[in-house]
């Protein structure tokens, strides 16, 4: 095992903040996408925006957790990369699409068993907590796309493409903008749902992110060339490896971002105005914690590319 000794530290600098920056966009992309929600839900109303709140801090640490497992694609496609083990990629990625698609549906499945029980332990209003419900209700629509979605992502920004995900995920902010103010707020012949309406837009920006996501690597010339939709490529070593790796990276990120979420779960029973100005500002602490997560991931696909190793698979 050897380290690419080249560079002095100011060109490695520039090219971990050349890798980070892009990644940082796109984080802050994701977490826009939920304080879309919560800010549109507050013209709405303060029940709105509470329930809203609820909503979003029971999800994003399932989904930070979750989707930590699933990030675990990017150093294992970029230890290919390093050891020049290409054909593998292929088998990697099919296996952490599948991956995706069963962690969705077991979320799916478990939300649908717990979340009315979670809801109940809470001080909520009776309108703060239908509307927290029908909110995770229609996110749900959208779990599926957004965790394949992520698989893509992975893929191609361990490429060195981190760019070209960074535009997709900007392109997906005034759709998301866009839809939410449609659903929230009635227009164009949409009925007016008030919070929930964030749940609809936020799942229909999902499958439009993956159906992006799954259209550049099908055209583009240099992504096209591993066919990461052959199913031939899957395999359970791929899964179990993404999951040795997976696991503990999804687990620290979920200890990380939980403190948000059970923060204005213990405020919900101080009432709903609490809720909302408590959501308020912890929107801007996620946002802040984009900045270290990003600079993680970057240095991930950076030190991986750099070493000279042998695959994780054999």
């Amino acid at each position: 095992m050897t380290l690419a000794r080249t560079g002095t530290f100011r060109s490695r600098l520039k090219k971990i903040l050349g890798v980070m920056i892009p990644i940082l966009i796109t984080q802050l992309c994701i977490t826009g996408m939920s304080l879309f929600d919560t800010v549109m839900s507050g013209h709405a109303g303060t029940v709105q925006l509470a329930g809203v709140a609820i909503g979003t801090n029971v999800w994003m640490p399932v989904f930070t957790g979750l989707n930590g497992i699933l990030q675990a694609l990017t150093p294992i496609v970029a230890n290919y990369r390093g050891a020049r083990q290409l054909q593998k990629i292929s088998g990697a990625v099919v296996s952490g699409l599948a991956l995706a698609c069963a962690l969705a549906v077991t979320v799916i499945g478990a939300g649908s068993q717990l979340l009315p029980r979670i809801l109940d332990t809470m001080s909520l209003a009776p309108e703060v907590r239908t509307v927290a419900f029908r909110y995770l209700g229609f996110v749900a629509w959208g779990i599926l796309p957004l965790f394949c979605a992520n698989i893509l992502r992975s893929f191609v920004d361990t490429m060195g493409y981190t760019q070209v995900t960074m535009r997709l995920f900007i392109l997906t902010m005034p759709v998301n903008a866009c839809m939410n103010y449609i659903f929230i707020f009635g227009k164009l012949g949409a009925p007016a749902m008030g919070g929930p309406g964030a749940g609809v837009g936020t799942a229909i920006t999902c499958w439009l992110l993956f159906l992006s996501f799954a259209l550049l690597v099908l055209r583009l010339q240099v992504f096209r060339d591993f066919h990461v939709f052959r199913t031939s490529g899957f395999s359970f070593r791929h899964i179990r490896e993404h999951l040795r790796i997976g696991i503990p990276m999804g687990l620290a990120i979920f200890l990380e971002t939980s403190f948000f979420g059970v923060e204005c779960l213990l405020v919900s029973r101080f009432g709903t105005v609490a809720v909302a100005a408590n959501q308020a500002a912890m929107s801007f602490c996620n946002m802040l914690y984009m900045v270290p997560l990003s600079f993680s991931l970057s240095l991930t696909i950076i030190v991986d590319q750099l070493y000279k190793v042998k695959p994780i698979l054999k």
